[in-house]
Parts: structure tokens; sequence; C-alpha cells
């Protein structure tokens, strides 16, 4: 059974979720992020995961189908935020990973040359 207050948080959190997306037409127009914190995006990131995972739980259909679609939205954004940002968070992802990338390439040679 439909519940009006279920259908009108989904319409909240559709209407979130393309708010959101606004944001992240305007980070690819702009090629820049200025002004915004990566760590309150990635709170509302984890949230919207945690809904996706609770209204179900209150058979709350409409929500849920509004928070992944938030949810979808948010992982957009905070990819954005970490690719056009000021460059630390990136800077720090790419430094572990070229690192692993690095070493797992440096013992790959050094078997060929072995062998």
């Amino acid at each position: 059974m439909m519940q009006i207050p279920d259908l009108i948080n989904g319409g909240f959190e559709a209407f979130a979720g393309f708010a959101i997306l606004n944001h992240c037409f305007k980070v690819l127009q702009d090629k820049c992020v200025r002004g915004v914190s990566i760590a309150s995006s990635f709170f509302f990131l984890v949230w919207g995961f945690w809904n996706v995972f609770y209204y179900p739980h209150l058979e709350q259909f409409w929500s849920c189908v509004g928070g992944v679609f938030v949810t979808i939205a948010n992982i957009c954004y905070f990819t954005l935020l970490i690719r056009y940002g000021d460059g630390t968070i990136r800077d720090w992802l790419r430094s572990r990973i070229s690192f692993r990338v690095w070493s797992r390439r440096r013992e790959t040679v050094g078997l060929r040359r072995l062998g």
C-alpha cells in the first residue's frame, strides 16, 4: 500500500538527485571546484548509502528509489570533486595507487629478467 509520506519523501529525494546532477554539470562545465568541502560531500554520500539500506526496512519504496537516485548522483559528484578539486585527495590516491602498481611492475620485470 502506497503511503502519502513515502511518496512525498521520494519526491524530495528525486528533486535532490536532480539538484546534485546540476552540480555535476556545473563542475564539468567549469572544470574546477572552489569552496566545496569534500568532507561534507563524503558525509552526504555515506548518508545516501544508509538511506538505500534503511528505506526498504521501513517499506518505503518511493523513498528508496529516490535514495538510489541521490546516491548515484552523489557518487558522480564526489568523483568529479576528486578529479577537478585542488588535488589534495587526488594526489594522495595517486601516490597510493601508483606505488602499488610500480611495486608490482618492478616485481614482474625482475621475474622476467631472472627467467
